[in-house]
């Protein structure tokens, strides 16, 4: 479930790595594809300003 906009979900970014690498179709990505596939899945960690949550 999608957080309201704004908001960060609520999962520890363990879990958000888990999840990206999961469903990933090689099962393994790079560190910069694990940022990717999180931004690209939550509006919250696109729309910030600065990159510090990397």
């Amino acid at each position: 479930q999608d957080p309201p906009p704004g908001r960060a979900p609520g999962y520890p970014y363990q879990k958000l790595i888990r999840g990206a690498i999961v469903g990933s179709p090689r099962l393994k990505l790079t560190l910069a594809e694990i940022y990717d596939a999180i931004a690209g899945r939550f509006q919250y960690y696109r729309d910030l300003p600065d990159a510090k949550w990397k």
